[in-house]
């Protein structure tokens, strides 16, 4: 699962297969055809591990300082995220 984060409005928002915007409209974001690959245009993309992160939902406590899982900062040129130009993931959002 993925997330992005807005550096210039704070938004953090998940992916999906249509396109998504923050509030300030400078990050924008997409699954292309499976879970794994995404087009961004700008901000920091955070994977978490769905192996991890489902048990802890599942596992969530009443009280105390609740369940860890793992997250990670993808870095800026990822296998898995290939950043776009606003203008052609606007494009490619209105070939589908």
């Amino acid at each position: 699962m993925k997330i992005l984060f807005c550096e210039y409005c704070g938004d953090l928002f998940n992916l999906k297969y249509e396109l998504k915007s923050c509030n300030c409209g400078k990050t924008k974001g997409k699954y292309c055809t499976n879970l794994l690959n995404a087009v961004i245009t700008d901000g920091i993309v955070i994977s978490f591990s769905e192996a991890t992160f489902l048990p802890a939902i599942r596992g969530r406590p009443n009280s105390g300082l609740g369940k860890h899982f793992i997250a990670s900062i993808l870095p800026k040129y990822a296998d898995t995220v290939e950043v776009i130009s606003l203008e052609d993931i606007e494009k490619d959002n209105t070939d589908e």
